[in-house]
């Protein structure tokens, strides 16, 4: 072994260390938590990995009804503990019922999952959902314990660059996103519906949600695939948020629904029929031979 790799390796060894002595990067709610990446490259993280999923996913061209869940969504995380993060809401043109965050403040909501919803309080509270994964930090978290320590150091300092690529792929393919744990779902449940009450909706619009997802499975399950291959049970999700909401203050005038909201759907259901991502996926490969 040369004196330059054992240098090179030293230098990631040391600046691993220094990392784990310093502590790690957090926005508060995730306090003790390993995560070896900065808000900041955290921040720039989001930004690649969010033109790999331009690439990767059909994203919707509407302005209009992209402009619409930008406003919910910044309502909805100027009540987060992260309030002062620019924040992106796209919606997804997928019949799948699903959402997903990526780390940075990138959020993506399924098309399918605002056709299915009855009120705009089940949206809004999908949203605060996604909105707890990004302030917890939850995919950089992922990451850290996923990659390791050397892999994450060697990111942080520039000396791997085509390990970005090879993360992306693996993580934002047409067969869904990050897979994150159950206590991390819990978490990004909790913080949801503390910040969808914050900011004025139906809590209980997370409850109706997660009905509708247990009747989903009953009688079309290919919708919700991705959903149920990356999220715990929902009957524990319910019992959970059912606890959560009634120990909430009572707050009046809270908003549960609005026309606006069903404009909106009206509008995406005149569009052409979507597909969901497995169909997608399906055609892709076939297309390729495989």
């Amino acid at each position: 072994m040369s004196f330059g790799r054992i240098g090179a390796g030293l230098a990631v060894l040391a600046t691993a260390t220094g990392l784990l002595l310093s502590g790690c990067a957090t926005t508060g709610v995730n306090k003790g938590d390993i995560n070896l990446i900065s808000v900041d490259q955290e921040i720039q993280m989001g930004r690649d990995f969010a033109a790999q999923i331009a690439k990767t996913y059909p994203l919707l061209k509407d302005e209009g009804i992209n402009a619409y869940f930008q406003r919910l969504g910044e309502q909805i995380a100027k009540q987060s503990d992260w309030p002062d993060l620019q924040y992106h809401f796209q919606v997804v043109n997928t019949a799948d019922v699903n959402a997903f965050a990526i780390p940075g403040g990138w959020v993506y909501i399924h098309r399918g999952l605002i056709e299915r919803a009855d009120n705009l309080s089940e949206v809004a509270c999908v949203v605060g959902h996604e909105i707890g994964h990004v302030v917890a930090r939850h995919g950089t978290e992922l990451m850290t314990k996923q990659y390791g320590i050397a892999l994450v150091t060697q990111l942080i300092l520039g000396q791997n660059p085509a390990l970005w690529e090879k993360i992306a792929a693996q993580l934002f393919t047409t067969a869904g996103v990050l897979h994150y744990s159950r206590k991390h779902e819990l978490e990004a449940d909790r913080l949801g519906i503390r910040y969808a009450y914050r900011a004025g909706y139906d809590p209980n619009g997370m409850v109706t949600f997660f009905e509708k997802l247990q009747a989903l499975q009953k009688h079309e399950p290919s919708l919700i695939e991705v959903w149920f291959s990356t999220h715990p049970p929902t009957s524990e999700r319910i019992k959970q948020a059912e606890k959560l909401i009634a120990e909430l203050p009572a707050k009046p005038g809270l908003k549960k629904d609005e026309p606006s909201f069903h404009a909106i759907q009206k509008k995406l259901k005149a569009l052409p029929k979507a597909k969901t991502l497995q169909e997608i996926q399906k055609e892709k490969e076939a297309k390729e031979g495989k």
